[in-house]
């Protein structure tokens, strides 16, 4: 979950045990009262977990296959981290031969 979720999950907790009043809560988290509503409903229903997004853990849909996606990086060669590697690599060979030792 993320920390806004989390965040609200707190605070529907203390809705529910009746420490905080819902038109305050919607204020804390920065909502309408229509919204708290909403958002108190998903809780009670579902718990934390209703308050995650709906979209969260699912693939992209814009995601490629994965064996066209092995494919690319098996032609590119190198994944993402190794390239940064890479390049952190030059920048601190090409410092330490410049007789600097800031590797930036």
């Amino acid at each position: 979950m993320s920390r806004k979720e989390l965040e609200r999950a707190g605070v529907m907790s203390r809705v529910e045990s009746g420490d905080l009043k819902l038109g305050d809560a919607a204020q804390l988290m920065g909502v309408s009262y229509r919204q708290a509503k909403r958002i108190r409903g998903k809780y009670r229903e579902h718990g934390a977990a209703g308050l995650r997004h709906g979209n969260a853990g699912k693939q992209s849909h814009r995601a490629r296959p994965e064996a066209e996606r092995s494919q690319i990086l098996r032609l590119v060669g190198r994944t993402t981290e190794e390239r940064r590697e890479n390049a952190l690599g030059r920048r601190w060979r090409r410092s330490i031969w410049s007789g600097s030792m800031d590797a930036r």
